[in-house]
């Protein structure tokens, strides 16, 4: 039975977003203003500044500060000073900026949500607070009569600003609430595809691994931990994660069935499947960075994976390694005609020797104003660990059963990551040469025997970590997530010093970004990434 089809339930849940939206809607559009009219007549030449803030609780900023032009003096005039739909719930109007007599009429506040506000003089008079540079502040006849001794003198409205429109306060949350009433009987949290996937999502080698999808959520987080400040170079350590989960995931066909190495079809399929689940979000991604912003030259080489600026770097690094896997298993299987043992210990001298030789001489990936070494080396050790872990699980099964050695296995595991953690904490130090950014090769190891160990303890407190739904709901969105998070971080930062006066600094921006990531992440996955994976 869907919880949610309950009347009760329904009716709550259509208040709540009612409330909400009606929130919403007071604070960004019915507190927004696009300019403000100042009628008055001054003694000198002078200029207006208005400084708003969007929340009662702010204190007036310069970066949020209007000027109008110059007002000739001994003359009435209206002046227009643009605020650009800015949510303005606290206004201080600035009146000249030397010793002057200051006749004021009027102050009208323009909006396009509503229909604006006016403050006659007697308004102003009773709505208005006057600072200490103002030494008379008075009404006569029309207008408030005001002297000020020309050190910074202003009004500050004592009430927040909010207008009344009922067709938004009322009808518009009342629009939204009956149509959640409506949808939700429909709903259930399962039929949206980041949420049912936690529980039945496959990979392409036709396998459900709940831990994996806890190290990749790890690894999503890691990254956006470095970028909110929290670690120094933990984040590049998640990147080489991600590799190493790319190489182990995509080898375990290969270990299940070698001759695909030879089968055109299912190398075709591969590549087609790589494609799809690559491309279109990254293309999306792209067309929003670059292309909407006009840098359509950046955008087009973006396209065609030969540049790779910000955190895209590592994507033409995964197209390279997706390239590159089907001549490296077919190397495999020649060499090693299905032996797990031989296969494991060629992927391994792969590895060392894609680290080593695959120089930027050889293969030449620009990002970010630099040639990049391609870091095909840290994925095939992740395609070892594929090879290892049903070496090791088909000749000593039971081996690997008993609890002490999954407790042995769990026990390594969480000593490999946490000393790659304390490793990346900093760039300097006793050990600031020793971090993933440094030595990417044997931080790729680590990454993989974590993989390789979060297997082995199957049922360990390590597994159990590994399978927390809070892991495991990031690690399905994972891809989303991580070319998401830069651009969600910036909005946190812009909305809450906008709305609340906060700069949100490490672990506060890490929760708060972490969330509106993962919020967004859950759409882009389900109506972006998922309908060309499922097809």
């Amino acid at each position: 039975m869907n919880y949610l089809s309950s009347t009760t339930v329904k009716v709550i849940l259509a208040v709540l977003l009612f409330v909400l939206i009606r929130a919403v809607v007071s604070s960004v559009a019915l507190s927004s203003f696009s300019a403000i009219f100042v009628d008055a007549e001054f003694s000198r030449d002078s200029v207006v500044e208005v400084f708003y803030a969007a929340s009662e609780s702010i204190g007036f900023r310069p970066q949020f500060r209007k000027t109008s032009a110059t007002i000739s003096s001994n003359q009435r005039a209206e002046t227009r000073i643009m605020l650009s739909n800015h949510v303005v719930r606290r206004l201080r109007v600035d009146i000249g900026t030397g010793p002057a007599v200051v006749k004021l009429y009027s102050i009208r506040l323009l909006s396009r949500f509503g229909p604006g506000m006016t403050f006659d003089f007697r308004q102003i008079f009773e709505r208005f607070t006057p600072n200490e540079a103002i030494t008379s502040f008075t009404l006569d006849k029309d207008h408030v009569l005001i002297k000020t001794d020309g050190l910074d003198p202003y009004l500050v409205l004592k009430n927040p600003l909010v207008q009344r429109n009922r067709a938004l306060e009322y009808g518009l949350p009342f629009a939204f609430a009956l149509f959640s009433y409506l949808l939700l009987g429909r709903f259930s949290p399962g039929r949206i595809p980041a949420i049912g996937d936690i529980t039945t999502k496959q990979s392409s080698s036709g396998i459900n691994i709940g831990s994996l999808d806890g190290v990749r959520g790890l690894a999503a987080l890691l990254v956006l931990g470095q970028h909110c400040g929290l670690t120094a170079t933990g984040g590049i350590f998640g990147v080489w994660l991600f590799f190493c989960l790319s190489g182990f995931l995509l080898a375990t066909p290969f270990v299940k069935q070698p001759g695909l190495a030879l089968s055109g079809t299912y190398m075709a399929d591969y590549l087609t499947r790589r494609i799809k689940r690559i491309v279109p979000m990254y293309y999306v991604m792209i067309v929003i960075t670059f292309l909407f912003a006009g840098k359509i030259e950046t955008a087009v080489r973006h396209f065609l994976f030969i540049q790779a600026d910000g955190h895209f770097w590592s994507i033409p690094q995964e197209m390279f390694f997706y390239l590159l896997l089907p001549l490296v298993m077919i190397a495999n299987f020649v060499i090693a005609r299905k032996n797990l043992l031989v296969s494991t210990l060629v992927l391994a001298l792969t590895a060392f020797f894609a680290s080593s030789l695959l120089t930027r001489d050889v293969i030449a990936l620009y990002g970010n104003n630099a040639i990049q070494k391609a870091q095909a080396g840290i994925f095939i050790t992740g395609s070892t660990a594929a090879f290892l872990y049903s070496l090791l699980i088909g000749k000593y099964r039971t081996f690997f059963s008993k609890p002490a050695v999954r407790w042995t296995s769990s026990t390594c595991g969480l000593l490999i990551l946490g000393v790659c953690l304390a490793l990346s904490a900093t760039k300097h130090g006793t050990y600031g040469h020793l971090t993933p950014t440094e030595k990417p090769f044997y931080f790729g190891i680590a990454a993989s025997l974590l993989i390789l160990s979060t297997l082995l303890a199957k049922g360990s407190y390590l597994d159990k970590l590994m399978n927390l739904l809070p892991l495991r709901a990031v690690g399905v969105v994972g891809y989303s997530f991580y070319l998401l998070h830069p651009a969600m971080i910036d909005s946190v930062r812009s909305a809450t010093v906008y709305f609340a006066d906060y700069y949100p600094v490490r672990t506060g921006l890490f929760i708060l970004a972490g969330i509106a990531t993962y919020v967004v992440s859950i759409f882009t996955y389900s109506y972006i990434e998922r309908p060309f994976i499922k097809k």
